[in-house]
């Protein structure tokens, strides 16, 4: 939004936001709170990693190499963040923790509740349907700017990063008979709640038949 009015203020904004994950792992949700974030277990109030994404929307920046090289480094360390410290059970796929980070009042956090009405509370490790997705548009997007700014060998790495995000989600979140993809539990059951976060895999551009897809909508 920011990038909307002045391109300067953007970048800014993305290093001084993402310049953050290295010392505590993590991207902290608000920076005003950060002498609060020691380590990993503070994750909860990290946000939807779609920074690289809004960059390649935005058409000051998607044209601008010198832009997007400076900013890539910012952009790289976000989403390596999430692998290095929202992956608690080491299979490789971060999970949410927080039920802040994509929708305060949603019914897929309902069993997790503290009490009727609760919102933005804490919750088990479970593996996102919607995180997938952000993370495997992120790692298109990074291989996109890593094209653009000639980092050949980053955009194999990126590639290779995505295809293994995106069978994952298919060979573990995609229901074929429900045409739906569901988030699992830490205990690897699935949460058979719709919501419209069960086909946003389609978005970032899963590798799903087309015509199921268009079935799946």
């Amino acid at each position: 939004v920011l990038g909307l009015m002045e391109p300067d203020w953007q970048e800014s904004a993305i290093r001084c936001h993402t310049r953050h994950a290295t010392r505590a792992r993590i991207t902290p949700g608000i920076l005003l709170a950060f002498p609060l974030y020691g380590d990993a277990d503070n994750l909860g109030d990290c946000y939807a990693p779609i920074a690289a994404w809004s960059i390649m929307k935005a058409p000051h920046m998607a044209g601008d190499t010198d832009r997007l090289r400076a900013v890539y480094p910012f952009l790289k360390a976000n989403v390596d963040s999430w692998f290095l410290a929202a992956d608690r059970d080491g299979d490789g796929i971060p999970e949410w923790r927080n039920t802040g980070n994509p929708a305060d009042n949603s019914p897929l956090y309902d069993a997790y509740a503290p009490k009727p009405g609760a919102t933005c509370f804490p919750i088990p490790p479970f593996v996102s349907v919607n995180l997938c997705a952000y993370l495997l548009m992120e790692m298109r997007c990074l291989r996109e700017i890593a094209l653009l700014v000639g980092l050949a060998d980053d955009a194999i790495a990126w590639e290779e990063r995505a295809s293994k995000m995106d069978r994952y989600i298919l060979e573990n979140l995609w229901d074929e008979n429900d045409l739906f993809f569901y988030d699992r539990t830490p205990e690897g059951g699935v949460t058979r709640i719709k919501t419209f976060f069960g086909l946003l895999p389609l978005w970032a551009g899963v590798s799903l038949p087309v015509e199921t897809a268009r079935r799946a909508i």
